[in-house]
């Protein structure tokens, strides 16, 4: 399996470029202790959990209106307003993170 996926092509904004996944795999058995990757600050997870969060109550809500669901869109119209909560609480910590 590993020499099937020896490369595979990535697609982005306007170009195409060729990823050798056995050279990331390589370079991943070789990093040190000191080099781990950064962890998301929780300010930014706060945001990015909010974004979804108000996604979500998009959905459930829009879905109540469909199907004349009224308990639906409420549970998604205060999941939006939880999700909005949460990613200005994330955006305040990262605010005062500096």
């Amino acid at each position: 399996m590993r020499d099937l996926l020896a490369c595979v092509p990535v697609w982005f904004a306007g170009g195409h470029a060729e990823l050798s996944i056995s050279a990331r795999i390589n370079n991943r058995s070789r990093v040190n202790d000191n080099d781990k990757e950064k962890e998301m600050k929780q300010s930014t997870k706060d945001q990015i959990a909010g974004g979804l969060h108000k996604v979500k109550g998009n959905v459930k809500e829009k879905a109540g209106q469909v199907t004349n669901n009224p308990d639906l869109e409420a549970e998604g119209k205060a999941e939006n307003l939880a999700g909005k909560i949460q990613k200005t609480v994330g955006r305040v910590e990262k605010v005062f993170e500096k």
